[in-house]
């Protein structure tokens, strides 16, 4: 193990990095999170640079699985280890979206507005800090959408549709109960039927959502 024979050999800052990388791959994301931390400190700007950027790739996973949390303590490491710059443009607008999403999944209004503000200065602070970044141009969206109230459109809307899919749930898990209490009558066939189109509509509601979002966008925004 080149780490434990050469602890401050010249190629410690990549063999770090590559153990880090091990780690990502296989999944054990806080374990690299912390390799990366130590190949940013062995000091070399390219292994540096390198480490930001898997970093980065590790709170994506994160917030790609809707781990929202989880990215927010990777990307508070990052910020407070003082990660490569040419990543913490990115860095800070993945901390923002993922309050934006917490504010969307929020038990009730007081814990909504206090992701939404969290938000707002994450994303202020990115607009201030890097206005030349593509990142900056997607915050003031995002602010203009937090500010101006569309963001609680999108949240209504997003409750509205969880209740009408559980409503559709239960009715199907219902009606899969009856059909089993009655395969040898005549009614089976009849509720079969509606299972499949209550099926249907779960499937059809579930991959319309989003285009129901950006049409009351489009009306009321």
């Amino acid at each position: 193990n080149y780490l434990t024979d050469y602890e401050n050999g010249r190629e410690t800052a990549q063999a770090t990095f590559m153990v880090a990388k091990t780690l990502q791959v296989q999944s054990r994301l806080p374990e690299a999170m912390a390799f990366f931390k130590k190949a940013l400190l062995a000091g070399d700007p390219v292994w540096s640079r390198e480490a930001s950027n898997s970093a980065l790739e590790v709170c994506k996973t994160y917030y790609n699985a809707k781990k929202y949390e989880e990215a927010l303590t990777a990307l508070g490491d990052m910020r407070a280890s003082k990660f490569d710059e040419s990543a913490m443009a990115e860095a800070a607008y993945l901390e923002g979206s993922c309050n934006r999403e917490l504010s969307l999944l929020a038990p009730n209004s007081g814990e909504a507005t206090k992701y939404q503000q969290k938000a707002v200065d994450v994303f202020t602070h990115l607009v201030e800090r890097y206005p030349e970044s593509g990142q900056s141009a997607l915050a003031n969206v995002s602010l203009n959408e937090i500010r101006s109230g569309r963001i609680n459109d999108s949240l209504m809307i997003s409750r509205i549709s969880n209740a009408i899919l559980a409503f559709f749930f239960t009715g199907f898990f219902v009606l899969l109960g009856v059909s089993y209490m009655r395969q040898t009558e005549p009614i089976f066939y009849f509720i079969f039927v509606l299972q499949a189109s209550l099926l249907s509509l779960i499937v059809f509601l579930m991959m319309t959502f989003k285009f129901f979002g950006k049409l009351w966008e489009a009306i009321f925004g």
